[in-house]
């Protein structure tokens, strides 16, 4: 099944439940989200958390690395090859962990 488009959007979900760290009260997460469409109305979605003290980005590094025109390459690709689209994203984006988890699980 090929890539047919990218979609890259980001959305603040709030928290039911807020909670507090040693460096801060965290209420609300900025997601960054990948949607890949493919053939057959078939679309699969991904999402990225960065947290600077976990994956070393930040939400704008992130937002970066999941520019849609640095996605576009995938436009025409075959899911079905994974492991090869994966070992790309590694060398495209290797300081984006939170970027390369979303268009992995989309």
């Amino acid at each position: 099944m090929k890539i047919t488009r990218v979609e890259v959007f980001t959305e603040a979900m709030p928290l039911m439940r807020p909670y507090t760290i040693a460096f801060r009260t965290v209420s609300d997460v900025q997601m960054g989200f990948v949607a890949l469409h493919g053939e057959r109305t078939r679309v699969g979605l991904g999402c990225a958390s960065p947290e600077p003290h976990v994956t070393g980005e930040t939400r704008e590094s992130c937002q970066a690395a999941l520019d849609p025109a640095a996605l576009e390459w995938l436009v025409g690709e075959d899911v079905r090859a994974l492991p090869r689209l994966c070992r790309r994203l590694a060398t495209q984006m290797p300081a984006a962990p939170a970027a390369r988890a979303a268009v992995d699980i989309a």
